[in-house]
């Protein structure tokens, strides 16, 4: 399965996570700090100097670094974006 079906099937099992974390300060500074590159229309953004990562891709790789209990589905966790 290719990487981005793999985040975006991710992402889906949590509704509403996308919309939480787009809307947190600390990951719109940390996405607006990289460069973006459009292919074939689409917007990639490049990360590690050499990968180039989709919307979703970007979002799970932010929360794999900084918030990684986002994805373990912990309600304890839940209130840590509000």
């Amino acid at each position: 399965m290719p990487e981005s079906i793999r985040e975006t099937a991710l992402l889906d099992r949590h509704p509403g996570l996308r919309e939480r974390v787009a809307g947190l300060d600390e990951f719109i500074a940390w996405r607006a700090g990289m460069p973006q590159v459009e292919i074939d229309g689409e917007l990639f953004h490049v990360l590690g100097g050499d990968q180039l990562k989709d919307r979703d891709q970007l979002m799970v790789a932010w929360i794999n670094q900084y918030r990684p209990q986002l994805l373990k589905g912990d309600a304890e966790h839940g209130s840590e974006l509000e």
